[in-house]
């Protein structure tokens, strides 16, 4: 939505949240609904509540088991390829690593440099965090 309508980032946040705050609002008048004006009892239970009839799998065999459960794989593994290939693919190839993650790569390649020549009072400056006004480890390690 930023690309396509240039939005800034504020204005994206306040769709977001006017959409969350549509969906919780929607959530809790059909609770408040079905619970004091449709004059039903409020049933948390697993077979659902008592007035929706349920359907009954007793009677089916193995078979069937067998057969619908991998009926129910294959269209799940089609959405989630479905849901690849029109979007997910590109926003994978926009993403980027988070700052978490590219200091440990950086951490990772500057373990597998070989040490730097000075001996051990730069590994200290290296190690010691670095204080304001000085240079950065980071910057040593260049």
């Amino acid at each position: 939505m930023r690309r396509r309508f240039n939005l800034p980032e504020h204005a994206l946040l306040m769709i977001y949240r006017g959409i969350f705050f549509y969906g919780l609002g929607r959530m809790v008048s059909w609770f408040v609904y079905a619970r004091f004006d449709a004059k039903k009892p409020f049933e948390p239970v697993w077979g659902g509540p008592t007035f929706a009839e349920g359907v009954d799998l007793s009677d089916a065999g193995a078979l069937e088991v067998v057969v619908r459960t991998a009926i129910g794989g294959v269209m799940f593994f089609g959405f989630i390829y479905l849901c690849w290939v029109l979007f997910i693919r590109r926003l994978w190839r926009r993403g980027v690593d988070p700052p978490s993650m590219r200091d440990r790569a950086t951490a990772t390649a500057a373990a597998s440099r070989p040490p730097p020549a000075g001996g051990p009072i730069v590994w200290v400056r290296l190690l010691r965090p670095s204080r304001p006004g000085t240079r950065s480890s980071k910057e040593d390690l260049r």
